[in-house]
């Protein structure tokens, strides 16, 4: 589960200053739950998964990545991508790495979803 709630309210917002104004009762309607639930998400509350995000980054006319924070790409793709270059003992993780699988899974969802509206 992933904690971006600051990111996607952020996100949200500058809409409003691009004149689409998006609220809240419209991002629970577009994911299918109530007006609470989606503040839960917004405000860290409540953790979402990928194809929640996905939904969203859908919605706010974005990409999945940007709505992943920083502390969510490192505990999804840590195993993988751990830049062990620098011997002082702290975990330091290659995020040019980390937003190439990103934009990988992207396509790929992309073209399953258009695999799946055929």
């Amino acid at each position: 589960m992933l904690q971006n709630g600051n990111k996607i309210k952020e996100i949200r917002e500058t809409s409003k200053s691009k004149g689409e104004k998006i609220t809240q009762n419209d991002m629970a309607d577009h994911l299918g739950v109530t007006q609470s639930t989606y503040s839960k998400i917004e405000n860290g509350h409540m953790p979402t998964n990928l194809d929640t995000i996905s939904k969203i980054a859908e919605k706010l006319k974005t990409e999945t990545k940007n709505l992943i924070n920083d502390d969510s790409k490192k505990a999804i793709f840590a195993p993988h991508f751990y830049d062990s270059s620098t011997n002082n003992g702290d975990f330091n993780y290659n995020n040019s790495k980390i937003n190439q699988l990103v934009d990988t899974l992207e396509l790929l969802i992309e073209e399953i979803k258009n695999q799946k509206n055929k």
